[in-house]
């Protein structure tokens, strides 16, 4: 999915995780993922439990391929 967007043409691609979700974080990091700011919480967003998400953003800048 984060290869299609770059390809159409993309420089950067958004992702969310509810900040509980420690290894879903941990995954995009490796990508690498840079964390954009701090939690947040989600006006929309409800958990299974009825508690309100609160959200951590990161971002993934397109690779830059060193033109010879």
């Amino acid at each position: 999915m984060i290869s299609a967007a770059f390809a159409a043409g993309a420089s950067r691609v958004r992702l969310r995780a509810d900040e509980r979700n420690v290894r879903s974080a941990a995954a995009i990091l490796k990508i690498p993922g840079v964390v954009e700011d701090v939690p947040r919480l989600d006006s929309v967003w409800l958990r299974s439990d009825g508690t309100q998400r609160t959200s951590r953003f990161f971002w993934i800048e397109r690779p830059h391929v060193a033109v010879a």
